[in-house]
């Protein structure tokens, strides 16, 4: 019997022979559930039928109605018979809820109701739970009732609180399985291992670890409503030039670039050709070129200016200069008072930089850059994450290289910001970005398949999300991200980082000056080494 998602009706007359085979079939397969609703008709001996039902597989969600044949002449009693948990003990119900009667029918009550239905009677349910990449210094009991804000994988915490407060309104006890991991090979097989094994074998009532609904685990265990959105983001902090191109090429686009490119070449052909015509064609190509540079960086020059040419051309380049300069120059007192803006906003651009990249070392990290499809997703592994050294690890470690800079950090940011607002300076919690690599998701509270919880499950987290009760535990151990506390103003303060190639170039210049001052000394002596040489072979009677 399949009912996928139909609700089917099901008839059937107990006073048949083979009615007690049906009924132990159905209870062996789980089918008093809340798939199906059952009519029975019974003997006009109460007592025997209802004592043959209460033997049967009957739960919280069972809908079954007996029909009993009353007493009196064309009079039909009607009963509704439902349980608590039957494989842990559970008791069964039966009710009187209406009664047919000269075409008649009289309701009286319903037990479908979720104030009748909502008291398990103490029962002992047994649950799983995975402390994920969490070292337990307590015992488990006291790991789970902790309120301190999270630092690592914390949602086992969170959901216990939820779970003592449906303990509180179903009236349940609870006794905790732990486990190493969620298992999430074990999808679709047989095994027994971890949270996904337990789950698909039944061999648990719920797990205090929740997980988020993807498509292969929807027909592994059923879910409840989702208590918690859970916000997985790439964390790094924004570096003030992206990468992408030069800070000190960034005031202007190539194509300006190459326009003054142009210019120069254009004032040193002319002052060439001036100094040329002045001294009557004794070139002197790398002084004028000196004395060009000198004037576009608004530097004087010892030449002088005594032909019209030359004349037009420095006043020319004079203009240029003071105009061009006065743009470069707008671009950096920008740079450096206002904060820059945020240009890296998808995975696509974080992969073009020259940032690291790791994930915090979790199962369901793992799992999923295995089998992932997506081809971004993809790409960021190959390039990024297979090639770091720490391309999986814990996120203390994680969001320390965030810090750092230069590093983002794949991670749950609902308690990785936790660390950031404790250990980051404001400047550094400012410089914060984040990227998604795929949406919010919410998380659940799982059940086995056909679980007879799922709907007092389903009502009272509903319950406790209208009256606040959760939204209460979501702050008490979550974090959000920490907000700038700055205004768009940024502060007068330079880094090394920002301002080394011009030591480099400086460096450079001395280097190279040194190393043609060193030539020219050299060359020196050599040449009058060998004059000297020269002169000694024609005057050998002076030495005499």
């Amino acid at each position: 019997m399949s009912a996928k998602h139909f609700r089917f009706a099901v008839i059937a007359d107990l006073r048949c022979r083979n009615s007690y085979d049906l009924l132990t079939l159905c209870s062996t397969n789980s089918y008093f559930n809340g798939s199906y609703r059952w009519l029975m008709f019974a003997k006009h001996d109460l007592d025997e039928t209802m004592d043959l039902m209460k033997t049967q597989n009957m739960n919280i969600d069972s809908s079954v109605a007996i029909v009993v044949p009353a007493s009196e002449k064309r009079k039909i009693d009607i009963y509704e018979i439902y349980g608590t948990i039957h494989k842990r003990g559970g008791t069964i119900y039966v009710m009187k809820v209406a009664e047919y009667s000269q075409g008649i029918i009289n309701w009286t009550c319903s037990t479908k109701l979720y104030s009748i239905r909502s008291d398990l009677e103490r029962l002992r349910l047994v649950s799983i739970v995975a402390t994920l990449g969490t070292t337990l210094n307590v015992t488990l009991e006291e790991h789970l009732r902790s309120l301190k804000p999270a630092r690592s994988y914390a949602y086992d915490r969170f959901t216990y609180q939820i779970v003592q407060l449906l303990r509180q309104r179903l009236n349940f006890k609870v006794d905790f399985i732990r486990t190493r991991d969620y298992a999430l090979e074990a999808i679709g097989t047989n095994s027994t291992s971890g949270i996904i094994g337990q789950l698909q074998q039944n061999l648990v009532d719920f797990s205090i670890t929740p997980m988020a609904v993807t498509a292969e685990r929807i027909g592994s265990f059923d879910q409840t409503v989702g208590i918690l959105d859970v916000r997985i983001m790439t964390v790094f902090r924004h570096p003030k030039d992206s990468g992408a191109r030069h800070i000190f090429l960034k005031p202007f686009e190539n194509l300006v670039w190459v326009g003054i490119g142009i210019v120069v070449l254009l004032s040193i052909f002319v002052f060439t050709m001036a100094i040329c015509t002045k001294r009557r064609c004794s070139l002197d190509f790398l002084q004028c070129a000196t004395a060009v540079v000198g004037v576009i960086c608004q530097q004087g020059s010892m030449e002088k200016i005594s032909i019209g040419l030359s004349r037009i051309a420095t006043i020319a380049v004079v203009v240029f200069s003071i105009l061009i300069y006065q743009f470069y120059s707008c671009y950096f007192i920008g740079y450096f008072l206002v904060l820059p803006p945020k240009t890296i906003r998808t995975l696509e651009q974080l992969i073009t930089t020259n940032i690291k990249v790791s994930v915090e070392d979790l199962s369901y990290n793992r799992d999923f850059f295995k089998k992932t499809k997506i081809a971004i997703a993809r790409e960021l592994y190959d390039k990024k994450i297979s090639t770091n050294e720490f391309g999986f690890t814990n996120v203390s470690m994680g969001i320390a290289m965030v810090k750092q800079g230069g590093h983002a950090f794949h991670c749950d940011t609902t308690y990785g910001y936790r660390l950031a607002l404790e250990t980051f300076t404001e400047q550094e919690i400012c410089d914060l970005q984040e990227v998604y690599l795929y949406p919010v998701r919410s998380i659940h509270i799982n059940l086995p398949k056909g679980s007879p919880l799922k709907e007092p499950f389903r009502v009272t987290l509903r319950r406790l999300k209208e009256i606040g009760l959760m939204e209460y535990y979501i702050k008490k151990l979550t974090t959000k991200r920490p907000a700038c506390l700055k205004n768009n103003s940024g502060s007068l303060q330079v880094y090394l980082a920002e301002v080394v190639d011009l030591y480099w170039i400086l460096l450079f210049g001395v280097g190279t000056s040194f190393a043609f001052f060193v030539l020219e000394m050299l060359s020196c002596r050599i040449c009058a080494y060998i004059e000297m040489k020269k002169f000694a072979k024609s005057y050998r009677g002076w030495i005499n």
